[in-house]
């Protein structure tokens, strides 16, 4: 009689065979699974067969393209708001400077009023004076001082250039009055 040994490890007969037929096969079940994966390609939130499909179906690849333009585009506006900023920038410094321009001007007007004032002041102590003229540059000073009052920094450029002209023409007047020799 022969007995057969029993052997105690169980022979692996279809190992090899097994695993060339399973590993490919199971290969293609994810594949086909990833295949079916959501549009979803974000890797915050895809799944692993959502990743795996993704991955193997360039998803991700497409997701990267479009968010370096998203970037390229958002550095693009950046940049313009810069330069809009700098040209804004350069407007308010046009304005700041013919702001200060404007109050030198009113300032400059002020003096030259109160200038013209004390000359008129002494100019009507003097024995000689034409009174009537005197007068006349007077009431001219007075209106274009009531004028001024009403001026400020927003004043336009005309309407304080003419004011400027017009105490000239005081101030010829009031050297007329004291003639050549003094």
């Amino acid at each position: 009689m022969t007995t057969r040994s029993v052997n105690p490890k169980p022979t692996r007969r279809h190992g090899w065979a097994t695993s060339r037929f399973l590993r490919p096969m199971a290969g293609c079940a994810v594949l086909v699974l990833a295949g079916c994966a959501s549009g979803d390609c974000d890797p915050s939130r895809a799944g692993l067969l959502d990743g795996i499909g993704c991955s193997a179906g360039g998803h991700y690849q497409q997701r990267q393209g479009a968010l370096g333009q998203n970037l390229a585009a958002t550095r693009a506006d950046a940049l313009e708001s810069q330069a809009d900023a700098a040209r804004a920038s350069m407007v308010a410094g046009d304005a700041q400077q013919r702001l200060a321009d404007r109050r030198r001007r009113l300032a400059q007007m002020d003096a030259q009023s109160a200038d013209l004032q004390r000359q008129m002041n002494a100019a009507a102590l003097r024995d000689g004076t034409d009174q009537a003229a005197l007068r006349q540059a007077q009431d001219e000073l007075a209106t274009l001082q009531r004028q001024r009052s009403q001026m400020n920094a927003q004043t336009s450029d005309a309407e304080i250039r003419r004011n400027e002209e017009q105490l000239a023409g005081v101030t010829a007047a009031l050297r007329r009055m004291r003639g050549p020799s003094q």
